[in-house]
């Protein structure tokens, strides 16, 4: 019985005198106070259950508050979505227990402090959709825990560091939407737990490294409306798993890589908006493509009959200088926008098929084209 009582009054004294160190508690008031906690959405609302009242103990009662199974350590910080602003304070690097960081969609500013790199169990770290600037600081590669990095819709500058490298479990980089600048350097290929690579719409320069052929497990590479320049690596053909790959709106030059025919699971390939040249005949040996996008380029030849036995979804070769036959999709089932406008086509090219195309197609554009048409 004095075991019994012995045990209960352990169990009892741990849920009531177990309390995070004060220093993890010293840095939520930090955070509360750095990013307007008193404005915060959770803070301003009806609900006084969840708020954060710092004379008494912290508890998993607490907006977005976690803490660890034993009640000792912060180990989720999750405030998306809650009207935080101001500068994310340098004490942040004191939750070094914290597994999951969530301060996206709101309006914090000012530039990502150094102090990140102590936390070295953190997981996940969602920082997008907020107003951050300056560059990414190299101490974020001591994160080394890290499996997704969300960096994306903030307004940073600077390079990708070569740091972040060492980000060796990391399956998913997300920095789209700012305004990086520099290459990207050839390291980062080094990255192999990831499955998306996400730096679309920066201001990227150089050619695309060949050592990102080389992350076993890629599913998404946008690379997409940055300043990229040379041919397209033919080593990209090398990613067994890739499913998308968004090379679009760069400075791309040369042809499409006749081994991109050996994609195997591809199902998105947008490469419209650069200067590449010549057939497309390749792409018909893909037979997962759904949305395939060329337009705005300079490529010649024919449309691969091949296309139209495929799933084919979405099909936009606009503004090139195809010509020639074009093969037959009346019998697709699948596909929902076809624009071949812009080349050097007759509607002889394509009578017989029109009514179909214009009936069946919502996406269904055909003219103008450069050569005459010679319709009656």
């Amino acid at each position: 019985m004095k075991k019994q009582l012995y045990i209960l009054f352990i169990l009892l004294s741990t849920s009531i005198f177990a309390q995070i160190p004060a220093s993890e508690k010293a840095a939520l008031q930090a955070v509360y106070n750095a990013l307007g906690g008193a404005s915060w959405t959770s803070e301003t609302d009806a609900n006084t259950a969840d708020d954060w009242d710092f004379t008494g103990a912290v508890t998993n009662a607490w907006k977005g508050i976690t803490l660890t199974s034993d009640g000792l350590h912060i180990k989720n910080l999750a405030l998306s979505n809650n009207n935080l602003t101001g500068v994310i304070p340098n004490e942040i690097g004191d939750f070094t227990n914290l597994i999951y960081l969530d301060f996206s969609q709101n309006n914090i500013s000012g530039m990502l402090p150094a102090s990140f790199e102590n936390l070295t169990q953190l997981l996940q770290l969602w920082l997008s959709g907020n107003q951050l600037s300056g560059s990414i600081p190299p101490q974020f590669g001591n994160m080394t825990s890290l499996t997704k990095l969300q960096l994306s819709s903030n307004s940073l500058t600077g390079s990708i560091p070569q740091e972040l490298s060492n980000l060796s479990n990391l399956e998913d980089l997300a920095l789209y939407f700012n305004q990086l600048s520099g290459t990207i350097h050839p390291d980062l290929g080094n990255l192999s737990n990831l499955t998306r690579f996400a730096v679309q719409h920066n201001q990227l320069t150089g050619v695309i490294p060949t050592t990102l052929a080389t992350i076993p497990n890629l599913e998404w590479l946008y690379l997409n409306s940055n300043q990229l320049t040379g041919a397209i690596p033919w080593e990209l053909s090398n990613l067994a798993s890739l499913r998308f790959l968004e090379l679009d709106t760069n400075q791309l030059t040369g042809s499409i890589p006749t081994q991109f025919g050996n994609f195997a699971s591809l199902e998105g390939l947008h490469l419209n908006n650069n200067q590449l040249t010549n057939s497309i005949a390749v792409l018909g040996n893909i037979a997962t493509l759904r949305k395939l996008r060329l337009q705005y380029n300079q490529f010649t030849g024919s449309i691969p009959n091949t296309l139209a036995n495929t799933t084919i979804e979405e099909l936009n070769l606009r503004n090139n200088q195809f010509s020639g036959t074009i093969p037959n999709f009346t019998s697709s089932i699948s596909l929902t926008a076809f624009n071949f406008s812009n080349n050097f086509y007759e509607f002889d090219d394509f009578e017989n098929e029109f009514p179909w195309y214009d009936t069946n197609i919502p996406g269904f554009y055909s003219g103008p084209q450069a050569k005459v048409n010679t319709i009656d």
